[in-house]
C-alpha cells in the first residue's frame, strides 16, 4: 500500500463528481468527513449507477448496504448485502480487511484497482475510489464508493467475471485531513 495525492484519486469524471460533492458537504466541529445523513445520492445521480454505500456492521461485517445497477451489471450479481471483506478469498482477503479497516480507522480515503481476465482472454482494469462518511455519533461508520471498469482491448470487450479472481494491483491511501493510520509509512506499497 502507498500513500497517494488528492489527484490520484479523481482517476475519471464519476471520481471526480464524487469527490467534488462529498467535499461540499457540511462536516461536524473537528470532523474531517461528512455524515451519511447529509449525504443524498439525487445529488450524484448522473453517476448513480458506479456508486455503492456500505456500512459497518461489526469489526467482521462491512456489508453493502446499497449498490448501482453499473456495478451490479459488472459482477453479474446483487452485491446488497454481501460482506465486503468476505470478496477475496486467503491472503487478498487479509490485505483487502487491512485496507477496509485502516480507512476507517483514521479515517482516510483510499484507491483500489483490481485487475482481471475474462474467459476470453479480455483484460480489465477495475478502480474504486472510497470516501468515509460518519454516524450519527461523529464515528466513520459508511464508506461511500465510485467505481469503473477500464478495458484494456477496447470499449466493451470484456465479459462480467467473478470479482473474487481479479487480483489487486494497486492500494492507495490519502490523507483528507486526519493523517495517515498509525504505523502507515508513507513509502509502504501493496505487495498485491
Amino acid at each position: 500500500m502507498k500513500t497517494a495525492s488528492i489527484d490520484d484519486l479523481c482517476f475519471d469524471d464519476a471520481a471526480t463528481t464524487m469527490y467534488d460533492y462529498w467535499l461540499s458537504l457540511p462536516r461536524p466541529e473537528g470532523q474531517v468527513c461528512p455524515k451519511r445523513s447529509d449525504f443524498d445520492f439525487d445529488q450524484v445521480k448522473e453517476i448513480d449507477g458506479s456508486i455503492y454505500l456500505s456500512e459497518w456492521v461489526s469489526e467482521d461485517v462491512l456489508a453493502v448496504a446499497r449498490c448501482g445497477d453499473d456495478i451490479n451489471k459488472f459482477i453479474g450479481a446483487d452485491l446488497t448485502g454481501i460482506n465486503m471483506l468476505q470478496i477475496s478469498i486467503g491472503e487478498t482477503q487479509e490485505r483487502e480487511t487491512a485496507y477496509y479497516h485502516l480507512l476507517r480507522q483514521t479515517p482516510c480515503a483510499g484507491v483500489l484497482c483490481r485487475g482481471s481476465v475474462d474467459i476470453k482472454g479480455q483484460r480489465a482494469r477495475y478502480f474504486v475510489l472510497h470516501l468515509p462518511l460518519l454516524d450519527y455519533a461523529n464515528r466513520p461508520h459508511y464508506l461511500i464508493g465510485v467505481g469503473r471498469v477500464f478495458d484494456f482491448d477496447g470499449p466493451g470487450s470484456y465479459a462480467a467475471n467473478r470479482i473474487n479472481d481479479a487480483v489487486v494491483l494497486e492500494r492507495k491511501l490519502v490523507d483528507i485531513g486526519a493523517g495517515l493510520p498509525p504505523g502507515f509509512e508513507p513509502s509502504q506499497k501493496s505487495v498485491a
